[in-house]
């Protein structure tokens, strides 16, 4: 079972929770679905209830790479280059 997002933030919260992206897709210039493996509960209830503390640096850095991944990502109805 996979879990789906386009919440940025939610995102590299699972992605710091080590929780496997498993694909992107990108269905508009600015907005994309980041589809993980189903994360357990407890890591979605540390996010929506802030009680899930993580490291600043990597929180800020898996933002990054995330960013980069998914401008990256060419959009469904576009060709790859």
């Amino acid at each position: 079972m996979d879990y789906s997002t386009t919440d940025l933030f939610l995102a590299t919260h699972l992605v710091c929770s080590e929780i496997k992206l498993k694909t992107i897709k990108r269905t508009e210039p600015k907005k994309a679905e980041l589809i993980f493996e189903q994360p357990p509960e407890e890591v979605l209830n540390g996010y929506f209830e802030e009680t899930k503390k993580l490291p600043t640096r990597r929180v800020l850095n898996e933002l990054k790479n995330l960013k980069n991944r998914i401008y990256n990502t060419p959009l469904l109805n576009e060709e790859p280059q």
